[in-house]
Formats: structure tokens, C-alpha cells, sequence
């Protein structure tokens, strides 16, 4: 088992064993690195979703306005 030094409050130096905190951490981290990748992923999705009605919304009001402005010009032109 390894161990690592830490200075106590009256100058000492105690040993702390490393591997079973570090076993515990990384355990939690995997944890919390899979719930980051969902809540990433959810949040990727709703943004690709967002853009898509935005780019739809953008191509309607274009082709309103193309028919508005096509149908408002003068016969001579």
C-alpha cells in the first residue's frame, strides 16, 4: 500500500494511505463524467434541435419576403 507524508498540527509527520481514497475518487469521477457526457449530449441536442427551427424560421421569412417584394413591384420592371 503506498502512503504519502502529510505535516500534522504540532509539526508531525503522518503517513495517509493513498490507494483506497484514490480507488473512492476515481470511482465518483467515472460516475460524474457519465452524467456530464448525457447532460452534454442533451444539451447538444436540444442546441441542434434550436438551430434547425431557427434556420426553418430563417427560410420561411425569406420566402415570404421574396413572394411580398415579387408581387409588389411595378409591371414596367
Amino acid at each position: 500500500m503506498q502512503s504519502r507524508d502529510q505535516q500534522g498540527k504540532g509539526g508531525e509527520v503522518q503517513k495517509t494511505p493513498t490507494v483506497d481514497n484514490t480507488k473512492e475518487v476515481g470511482k465518483n469521477q467515472k460516475v460524474g463524467v457519465d452524467e456530464s457526457l448525457k447532460e452534454i449530449g442533451k444539451y447538444r441536442g436540444i442546441a441542434q434541435q434550436n438551430s434547425m427551427e431557427a434556420i426553418k424560421a430563417a427560410q420561411d421569412r425569406y420566402q415570404k419576403a421574396k413572394q411580398t417584394h415579387g408581387t409588389t413591384e411595378s409591371p414596367g420592371t
